[in-house]
C-alpha cells in the first residue's frame, strides 16, 4: 500500500470509518510489530506496545470528536 492510500484511510478513520480504520490496522500492524520486537527484543513486549499504539489512536480520535463538539457547541452559542 502506497503512502497516498494510507493517508486516504487515515483520513477516513479520523472520520469514523470504521472499515477504513481496520484496513489502516491491517496495513500497518505488521511493520510497526516488526520495528518494536526489534526494539525491544522481545516479541510479548511487542505485541503490548502495539496494542497500545492503537489504544492511543482511539484515545486521541475520541478526544479530537469531542473537542470538535465543544467547538460546534461553542460556535452556536455565539451565533
Amino acid at each position: 500500500m502506497n503512502n497516498r492510500e494510507l493517508e486516504t484511510l487515515a483520513r477516513a478513520a479520523a472520520r469514523g470509518d470504521r472499515v477504513s480504520l481496520s484496513q489502516l490496522y491491517d496495513a500497518l500492524s505488521p511493520s510497526l510489530y516488526g520495528f518494536l520486537a526489534d526494539f525491544t527484543r522481545d516479541p510479548h513486549e511487542a505485541e503490548d506496545l502495539l496494542h497500545q499504539v492503537w489504544l492511543l489512536q482511539a484515545e486521541f480520535r475520541s478526544l479530537a470528536s469531542i473537542q470538535k463538539d465543544d467547538l460546534s457547541l461553542q460556535r452556536r452559542r455565539v451565533f
